[in-house]
């Protein structure tokens, strides 16, 4: 049996059409700060997606075209995982799929036998990872003021309790990547000054109603949220995949019939509203999905 966030919620079946990153294929069990594991990046709900509306060309030729976005460099994708995929034995028999699993798979090599060299090395992008909850805060911190980086945050978000049992959890507080317990360790405010300011190139914060967390910004680089819908939750195996789909479209990938990235995008590198519409089938039948609350999502962050 397989329980979403808000304690006691049943959502058994419910996975049955979500990818696992690599050939994987299992279920989650997530309850919230009020049960036994966080609701950070995961839970549950259930319609699909509208569809992402992509920047198209100007009909009207006798208008003066707009002047073109600077040129974008991205040097290094910079994780922040601060949760497992699926935690040990959170399905029968599973044998769960951890941050390192997540990590091995997304380096997407040529060859297995040499792990760094392949899709993203050949875009001469940099990956790193930090997964140490004790120094998140400093360590998102620091990323954030990166430039030609892509940063994303997968971890836990701080909601505010239910007012009964009954309820669903209240708005995001903010982000915790340690102990969301004990309150938000990024709270709203804070994120959003940190975000203003940013030197990166792209922002995804991957947790529960992020979309609260961020609110509406005037300065500073893309960010892309998480709508966790009206029950604030979404579960974290498709928050992984909707980030992997996202990242391999922009330099021009999409998933196999294996889950694998070896599919070519016929557009070639994509756009980031291209790559928002590809990350909306990881939410199938849900109604959680990626948005872009500030930027230009016609832009190509890999031309």
């Amino acid at each position: 049996m397989l329980y979403g966030c808000a304690p006691g919620k049943q959502i058994s079946g419910i996975m049955a059409n979500s990818s696992i990153p690599g050939p994987l294929g299992h279920d989650l069990k997530l309850a919230d700060t009020h049960a036994n594991w966080w609701c950070d990046v995961g839970c549950y709900r259930g319609h699909t997606p509208g569809p992402i509306r992509v920047a198209e060309e100007p009909t009207d030729k006798s208008k003066k075209a707009a002047k073109a976005a600077p040129a974008v460099t991205i040097k290094t994708i910079i994780f922040h995982i601060y949760v497992p995929i699926i935690p040990v034995g959170e399905t029968p028999g599973n044998k769960g799929y951890s941050v390192q699993d997540f990590i091995e798979w997304f380096k997407a090599p040529d060859d297995p036998r040499i792990p760094d060299v392949g899709k993203w090395s050949n875009e001469s992008i940099d990956l790193e990872f930090f997964t140490n909850p004790k120094s998140g805060v400093i360590d998102f911190q620091n990323s954030l003021k990166r430039e030609g980086a892509i940063v994303v945050y997968v971890g836990h978000s701080t909601l505010t309790p239910p007012k009964s049992a009954k309820d669903p959890e209240g708005p995001s507080r903010g982000l915790s990547p340690d102990k969301p317990r004990k309150g938000p360790e990024i709270p709203n405010a804070t994120l959003r000054a940190l975000l203003s300011k940013s030197k990166a190139s792209l922002v995804i914060i991957a947790s529960c109603d992020s979309k609260t967390a961020v609110g509406n910004l005037s300065a500073g680089p893309p960010v892309i949220v998480t709508n966790s819908g009206t029950d604030r939750v979404t579960l974290i195996p498709r928050m992984a995949n909707a980030v992997a789909t996202f990242l391999f479209l922009l330099i021009g990938w999409e998933r196999d019939g294996q889950e694998q990235p070896n599919k070519p995008h016929k557009g070639g590198h994509g756009t980031i509203n291209e790559a928002l519409a590809a990350s909306a089938a990881e939410f199938k039948d849900m109604d959680d999905r990626f948005e872009l609350v500030h930027g230009d999502g016609s832009i190509k962050l890999v031309p």
